[in-house]
């Protein structure tokens, strides 16, 4: 939760490209029916945590923003929409208010962030691979 593997969409796409004009063979899985099934994983492979992008974060915006725990956040987040704060026509971000909160119980059950395995998708991609954090 506190990783940040995000790709540009600009580079995902040339990403997107590569991969899809990869020779099947390169990468072809035969599961059970038969069928060719092709599986990449398409996130940054050299990940940053929140920490180090928080400092450019507040400089683009110019203000000292003031560091809160998620956890409070969404609790903000739904008192607002409870007061009426928020309306969700204006703030179309606040529907997602539900995911926020299974991401709270995710973290209070001890629940791990899954990191994805990259080494195929950067043998098929010279944009991934070459990508910076």
């Amino acid at each position: 939760m506190n990783t940040i593997d995000w790709v540009p969409v600009d580079i995902m796409a040339e990403v997107l490209v590569e991969l899809a004009l990869t020779p099947v063979s390169a990468t072809a899985r035969m599961p059970q029916d038969g069928q060719i099934m092709r599986m990449f994983h398409a996130v940054n492979p050299r990940s940053r945590e929140w920490q180090d992008l928080l400092p450019a974060v507040q400089e683009s915006l110019g203000q000292d923003l003031p560091v809160i725990p998620f956890e409070g956040w969404v609790q903000k987040l739904q008192d607002s929409i409870d007061a009426k704060e928020m309306d969700a026509d204006v703030h179309p971000g606040v529907k997602l208010t539900p995911f926020f909160q299974g991401m709270v119980r995710d973290r209070q059950s001890a629940k791990e962030s899954v990191r994805l395995v990259t080494t195929e998708t950067e043998q098929c991609s010279t944009t991934l691979r070459d990508l910076e954090p």
